[in-house]
């Protein structure tokens, strides 16, 4: 849960609310009636450990000795267990890393959103079906399959030839859905071995893999 309040809150620079943290639950496909109805509990457990804050109704930021946990385990320095954070103790804060510890973390904190809307980017063309009601058709249920659905829109339908992940943020975005702070990881995720929908060498040309186009004409599809 710490780990997800990290994630959400892009590394400690924005606020998150509880929607954040369920979408990272079950984009890690780690949701369940457990974690449904334990969430009210793990909230008021880390903010009586001091690792998060309330700033209003809905919105929570991670504070300091939060983000020394999530970066402990990261680095898989933490001893901790869930049950052993209501007897919470300061965290030691990570001040000075070494070099080798740094490199090594990067890829795993690394959740900076760096993605950015393509205003040029038309998903409703004249002529041809919008985004909206061609992903009607699938299931949509979390971000790794709209973003599967959103290129395969792209590439088949729109006949864009090169895919990047501001096209993805745009796409999301058109179908009015929570666009996640951890999107960059995600689009990583949908790629790796649980999915591995995608097929890419970097965000800037991304396209679906065999599997993904297996996704799209066998599995996502409602009918």
């Amino acid at each position: 849960m710490v780990v997800y309040s990290y994630m959400a809150s892009n590394g400690g620079n924005n606020t998150f609310t509880r929607a954040d943290i369920v979408q990272l639950y079950k984009d890690s496909d780690r949701y369940s009636n457990k974690v449904a109805n334990g969430l009210s509990q793990y909230f008021k457990n880390l903010s009586k450990a001091e690792y998060i804050k309330a700033t209003s109704e809905t919105d929570f930021i991670i504070l300091g000795n939060g983000k020394s946990k999530a970066i402990e385990i990261f680095q898989g320095k933490s001893t901790s267990t869930g049950s052993s954070i209501k007897k919470h103790t300061p965290s030691r804060k990570i001040t000075s890393p070494d070099k080798k510890s740094k490199s090594k973390s990067k890829p795993s904190i690394s959740n900076k959103f760096d993605f950015n809307l393509d205003k040029k980017l038309n998903l409703r063309p004249d002529g041809k079906e919008s985004l909206k009601d061609f992903s009607d058709k699938y299931e949509m249920d979390s971000t790794p399959k709209q973003i599967t659905v959103i290129i395969y829109y792209l590439k088949n339908i729109l006949g864009v030839e090169i895919v990047n992940g501001d096209h993805i943020y745009t796409g999301l975005d058109e179908l009015g859905v929570r666009v996640p702070s951890s999107l960059k990881q995600i689009i990583i995720n949908t790629k790796g071995r649980k999915y591995g929908w995608l097929d890419y060498k970097s965000m800037d040309d991304i396209s679906l893999s065999m599997q993904g186009r297996n996704a799209i004409k066998h599995d996502l599809r409602k009918d």
